[in-house]
């Protein structure tokens, strides 16, 4: 990492979401987005 883009990089890393929303949902909430997601990718596999 160059010297002179770490203050830009602390203060990304300040501004960042630390944890991911992934892990804020609930079992039953991530069986749907990943039902979700997997339609998503089944559709763009199919076209």
């Amino acid at each position: 990492i160059p010297y002179d883009s770490l203050p830009m990089l602390i203060e990304n890393l300040q501004d960042m979401e630390w944890v991911p929303p992934l892990h804020r949902l609930s079992e039953e909430e991530k069986k749907k987005q990943f039902q979700k997601t997997v339609e998503e990718l089944r559709k763009e596999y199919e076209s």
